[in-house]
């Protein structure tokens, strides 16, 4: 996993096995709490696109 910051954009690329599902990477209830810190870490230094949508 390599991350890219460009002022408020932070662009991800992933290389994955081929049976690799996005759903891994999605924070459940069984979440490590570091994980948890990562995402509001990351969210701090990003806004959603004008128009786009929040998730």
């Amino acid at each position: 996993m390599t991350i890219w910051r460009r002022d408020t954009r932070l662009v991800m690329l992933i290389e994955t096995e081929p049976d690799f599902g996005f759903d891994q990477l999605v924070a459940g209830v069984e979440v490590h709490p570091r994980v948890t810190e990562w995402n509001a870490l990351m969210a701090s230094f990003q806004r959603p696109l004008p128009g786009g949508n929040e998730r």
